[in-house]
């Protein structure tokens, strides 16, 4: 079993992005706040922020060292980076059946366009095989990557990004949204320490099983721990459970997803 704590500087969190650290293996995952120079990247899909999370948004957007997007998200993207001081994606990617004319035209001049015709994957599944290859083979400084709007619209589309995150399990993935962030925890034990951003988190968790395999959990530090639990639906699921201890720990048979709240102090982080 491995083990990090996480001290966070309350006078840097506001400058700072908020993402988990993850190793393959998921023998560790820890919410923890990344300065600034760290290198993160971010893949925007499916839809627009919502209007709880558009400084949270911008602020993991413009941050980031690596911006990219799917072909349908480039249509909302090309107003903002107009009109609302976000920078322009260093990627497009995608089949282009959803970019409209005007978009492709404004971005197609200063923007890698890269298209994927293959209809047996979805666009986000696409842009990750892209950008995971590219940091495999060191094309890509970045060493983590946050995805934007995979959580919203569809509900098939919603279950399809979480499909992504476990296809590509092998790199530092985390999706955010105006309330959520998710991330697999792999088969193994898994330490998570909060030491100092607790106001950055609801405590409001869950531990979702995913695979259709047999799925044994146990945790301590939650309000509703799990004691050698089979985890599945139609049978038990941990959801609206609530962190009491600044320090959580988790072990499962399979990979499970992993879900925390975030709060208005995340949700308002500062350009």
């Amino acid at each position: 079993m491995q083990y990090a704590a996480v001290i966070l500087d309350e006078m840097l969190c506001q400058q700072l992005l908020l993402f988990p650290l993850f190793v393959k293996n998921a023998q560790l995952v820890t919410p923890k706040i990344l300065a600034l120079h760290d290198e993160i990247g971010v893949l925007w899909v499916n839809s627009p922020p919502e209007q709880s999370s558009t400084k949270l948004a911008q602020h993991l957007w413009n941050k980031s060292t690596f911006r990219s997007c799917t072909d349908g998200a480039a249509n909302f993207i090309m107003p903002l980076v107009k009109n609302e001081n976000y920078l322009k994606p260093n990627l497009i990617s995608g089949d282009f059946d959803s970019i409209t004319t005007v978009a492709r035209k404004f971005f197609e001049s200063q923007v890698e366009i890269v298209e994927t015709p293959d209809q047996d994957y979805t666009d986000m599944c696409k842009a990750l095989k892209i950008i995971t290859e590219r940091m495999r083979n060191k094309k890509l400084n970045i060493s983590k990557l946050i995805v934007l709007g995979g959580l919203s619209g569809r509900f098939d589309h919603v279950l399809s990004s979480l499909h992504s995150l476990l296809r590509f399990d092998s790199c530092e993935i985390a999706i955010i949204d105006g309330v959520n962030l998710v991330t697999i925890l792999g088969e193994g034990s898994t330490n998570l320490e909060f030491t100092g951003g607790q106001h950055l988190l609801t405590g409001k968790c869950g531990v979702i099983p995913f695979l259709q395999r047999e799925t044994i959990v146990s945790s301590s530090g939650l309000k509703w721990n799990l004691d050698k639990t089979e985890l599945a639906f139609g049978k038990l699921i941990s959801t609206s459970n609530e962190m009491v201890s600044d320090a959580v720990s988790i072990t499962c048979t399979t990979p499970v997803i992993f879900t925390i709240e975030l709060s208005e102090n995340a949700l308002s982080l500062r350009q």
